[in-house]
């Protein structure tokens, strides 16, 4: 099927594929599954809802003021253009999510942005994500969280983000600065207010700084290299599981000014200041720069420290 501009189109069963030049003020409901649906051109104003699972979603043009909402799985959704307001409800899994150029969710509430309740096994934003929250969660009839994670995430910066998952983050990369990042893969009861009951680690944390944000995990931290910048003052790193929130490896050339808690045992943190100095309890080191000058960053271990801390 091939259109152009339309206000409404409804599709009783499935769709195998609806193509367009470009979209302004859309709605779209199809009843079954979806092949492809692809726009050549910019989209605006377009709001999509899919009864059963979508194999792929294209916009070749910038995207603005866009729902897809997916009662199902999805394969693929693509922007190549950069995207504003775009809010993705998929209530299974999703395979890839691309946007080539920026996503800004500024116009939206924070929670309105990519919500995909089974997980997502690649998210990549060639650029700058920022004012967006990125969750994989969900909760069975009786409040227990079911949410999945995400296999690998990447991004060109990140500014204002919240990313809240129900499981592992296999990788977490960003080229350059992160600001204002709240990463929480724990996973409470009775719809995430009551007790910690589970929830899932990091493989690998890459990024160029850490200012103003916070990290927190059930499981362990395989790895976390920070480039100069460093962990700012009022950001936090932390694990909240005593038998597998571990951390292997954190590393950076700059200094840490924020806090940093492991529920278990820590290998190695090494920064660009000097040895970190032993502290009073609850606290056990105290990080310092490269002239041994307390830089008001602190490492406090429930469990074991097996290396170095400098």
């Amino acid at each position: 099927m091939e259109s152009g501009e339309v206000d409404t189109l409804w599709v009783g069963g499935d769709l195998t594929s609806a193509r367009f030049q470009g979209i302004t003020e859309l709605y779209v409901y199809v009843g079954g599954s979806v092949g492809e649906f692809v726009s050549q051109g910019p989209t605006e104003d377009l709001d999509v809802y899919v009864d059963n699972d979508l194999t792929t979603f294209s916009v070749r043009g910038s995207v603005s003021e866009t729902d897809l909402d997916v009662d199902g799985n999805a394969g693929t959704v693509e922007v190549i253009g950069g995207a504003q307001e775009f809010d993705v409800d998929i209530d299974g899994t999703l395979e890839t999510f691309l946007v080539r150029g920026s996503l800004d969710n500024s116009g939206h509430s924070m929670g309105d942005s990519i919500h995909v309740d089974g997980g997502i096994t690649s998210f990549t934003v060639t650029e700058v994500i920022a004012n967006s929250w990125i969750r994989t969660i969900d909760y069975d009839g009786r409040g227990n969280p079911i949410g999945g994670g995400i296999g690998t995430f990447r991004a060109g910066e990140l500014d204002n983000v919240d990313v809240e998952t129900h499981a592992d983050i296999g990788e977490f990369v960003v080229d350059g600065a992160v600001t204002g990042l709240d990463i929480d893969t724990r996973a409470y009861d009775h719809y995430g207010g009551g007790d910690l009951v589970g929830g899932g680690g990091i493989g690998t944390f890459r990024a160029l700084g850490l200012y103003y944000g916070d990290v927190h995990t059930f499981g362990a931290i395989n790895e976390m290299r920070i480039g100069r910048g460093g962990i700012s003052m009022y950001s936090e790193v932390g694990t909240y599981d005593e038998a597998t929130g571990h951390l292997n490896l954190l590393q950076t050339p700059g200094f840490i000014f924020g806090e940093i808690y492991v529920a278990g045992n820590v290998t190695d943190i090494l920064t660009g200041g000097a040895d970190a100095l032993p502290a009073s309890d609850p606290i056990d080191f105290l990080f310092v720069d490269d002239n041994s000058f307390p830089t008001g960053g602190t490492l406090e271990v429930e469990g074991a420290i097996l290396g170095t801390i400098s």
